[in-house]
């Protein structure tokens, strides 16, 4: 009888001492979790590669939709010591390959027209950099390799960080570096990543640290049209401000430091 009731009170305590169950897993929540979390980074890459160059302005013309095609215009100068360089002769194509249409080209007058006609001069791809290329000269953060010699010095076309400005020249026995304003507000970085936007004034200048640069010429006149038959009207409201002043028609020094018709398009180089 007593080991019966031994028997008992061993199994009471058992029963009562016994350990909790373990939570039952759920194995397809967590697969369904995960199945979530891809299916959004997917639809995040597909709508970012989705995004093409000839959806973002400026964009080519559009023969399905209709569409004519973005027509955009920025003023451009480059000034080496003081001197701005004559408006580069008339080009619509690629420099050293006069087969090929370049999408941002310039008809004399002193502005950047950008008209392209594949993805591969629309939308990011329409930088300052891609219309220095087709025109055949060179720009970087510290260089400017200009299409024209300035008039002081008619042999030297490449100029880079600390060349002396020769005699002759306005700023005459002083050492330059390369400054850019984008409407006429100085600006930093390398120009030739800068994307270009209708209406732009865009300066681009090899002066002495802390000298003042002028506003290129051609932001005070219109764009030509291509048919040679009038022009297209051109206002950069901060830029206005600056040509209106009656004390000045420089900005200020960064605080650091005749038309033809287009051939007819074929593709551009990238």
């Amino acid at each position: 009888m007593a080991r019966s009731r031994n028997k008992y009170s061993r199994a009471a305590m058992r029963s009562r001492y016994r350990k909790p169950k373990r939570r039952q897993s759920y194995p397809w929540f967590y697969t369904a979790l995960a199945l979530v979390v891809i299916a959004g980074i997917l639809a995040i890459v597909l709508t970012k590669s989705g995004t093409k160059s000839s959806d973002v302005p400026p964009r080519p013309a559009n023969a399905a939709t209709g569409f004519p095609g973005d027509h955009w215009h920025a003023a451009l100068g480059v000034n080496i010591c003081g001197e701005w360089l004559p408006f580069q002769a008339q080009s619509t194509v690629v420099a050293g390959n006069p087969n090929v249409y370049a999408g941002l080209h310039t008809h004399g007058d002193g502005f950047v027209h950008i008209e392209p006609a594949s993805r591969a001069d629309s939308g990011d791809n329409a930088t300052l950099g891609r219309y220095v290329r087709y025109m055949g000269w060179k720009l970087s953060s510290d260089s400017v390799e200009g299409w024209v010699a300035p008039s002081f010095q008619p042999d030297k076309k490449a100029w880079s960080d600390g060349d002396r400005c020769p005699k002759g020249s306005p700023d005459a026995g002083k050492n330059g570096q390369l400054v850019w304003y984008l409407n006429c507000k100085a600006s930093s970085g390398d120009p030739s990543d800068h994307k270009i936007s209708d209406g732009d004034v865009i300066a681009v200048a090899f002066v002495p640290k802390g000298e003042k640069v002028g506003v290129p010429p051609s932001a005070s006149g219109n764009p030509f049209k291509e048919s040679g038959q009038g022009s297209f009207a051109f206002n950069n409201p901060e830029c206005a401000k600056v040509l209106g002043s009656t004390t000045t028609s420089s900005l200020a020094p960064p605080s650091s430091e005749p038309s033809s018709t287009p051939p007819t398009p074929t593709t551009s180089t990238p």
